[in-house]
Order: C-alpha cells, then structure tokens, then sequence
C-alpha cells in the first residue's frame, strides 16, 4: 500500500471516529491514529500537529509538540508552571514558605537543587541556579529590611547626581543613615524649632 492510500485510509477512519484522536507522525513520516484509551510507547522523535483533550464535556487544544522527548516536555511543563520570572527576582509574599511553596506548585520542603524558589532568609543555596548564577552559597536575609536598588545597568554612562554613594553590591546590606535634624513649626501665634 503506498503511503497516499495508507494516509486516505487513516483519513476514512478519522471522519468515523468523533473524538479522543490524536495523529502522531513516527519518524518514518507516515501518520498514526491513536484512539481515546489507547495508549503508545515510542522510542525516537514523536510528532504531533494538533490534538484536543476532551474532559468533563469540556475540549481543551493541547499546545504542539514537535520533536520533543518526555524529558523536554516535562521541563517545559514545569518552567511554564513558573511565573517566567528571571532568576534572582524577589517576589514578597504574605505566605509562609510552605504555603507559597504549595501555591506554586513547588515541594514542601526546600531542595536548592530541586526548589523553584528559596526564602530569603539567609539560608544555603548552594548548588541552585540562583547559587550558581550569581556565585553565592546563600540567599540574602530580607527579614524585616527594606529594599533599595542599585543603580546597575547595561553600561550606559550614568549622569552623577544619579550615581550609587557608596560602593554597595547587589545582594549586601546597607547600614541606616538615621542622623539628626530639624523641622520648623510656626502658625500665627507660635514658633519652633523641633
């Protein structure tokens, strides 16, 4: 049978069949229908164009996956769980890190190598990409201090009165500059200086 006829055939059956289809292209370049219930181990490059999931009456389209392994597809089901942030963002939370971890689908117990997001509670994050990203063995402590940014850009020339006073570092901490001064108060009837 040549390959025109076989995919005609595959066509006919189709049309037949309402629902639950999924055409897989194996490699070989000839398609195969796989029914709803059945199931298909591969080894190799496995093709798919389109396919539906139906559920609960419900049709959903699953996104196109072409050429992918399970490895690849289980990487790019779970970086898409993540909020596509980059690393190193800090995101505050009202959360407990076990409640935030469980609303972002992360494990309940901190894994650097595993965890998708680390406390900044000066805790160890050797061996995660934060980590390795940023050469550093632990996560900065923000409990209870308030952030400030840098002045660290892609190297444009920065204007002076914008520049950093000091020679902080992404990550370090800042001492506070409380220092002593006054206000004037005066209405009509009184003057002060506080």
């Amino acid at each position: 049978m040549k390959d025109e006829q076989r995919i005609e055939a595959l066509e006919r059956r189709q049309r037949r069949l309402q629902r639950g289809l999924l055409l897989l292209g194996l490699g070989m370049g000839l398609p195969f229908l796989l029914a709803a219930g059945q199931v298909l181990n591969v080894r190799g490059t496995v093709q798919a164009e389109h396919f539906q999931i139906e559920k609960n009456g419900a049709t959903q389209d699953v996104e196109t996956l072409i050429g992918k392994n399970a490895t690849d597809i289980d990487n790019h089901q779970a970086q898409a769980k993540r909020a596509e942030l980059p690393v190193g963002t800090i995101v505050p939370s009202m959360l407990d890190p076990k409640q935030f971890w469980a609303a972002n689908g992360d494990a309940a117990v901190f894994t650097p190598t595993k965890s998708l997001w680390a406390p900044a509670d000066g805790r160890s994050v050797v061996g995660s990409q934060y980590g390795s990203s940023l050469r550093r063995r632990f996560a900065p402590d923000l409990r209870g201090v308030f952030l400030r940014g840098l002045n660290v850009t892609d190297g444009s020339p920065r204007r002076p009165p914008h520049n950093d006073p000091d020679t902080r570092t992404v990550g370090s901490a800042q001492g506070h500059a409380f220092q002593s001064h006054s206000h004037q108060y005066f209405d009509i009837y009184y003057t002060e200086n506080k």
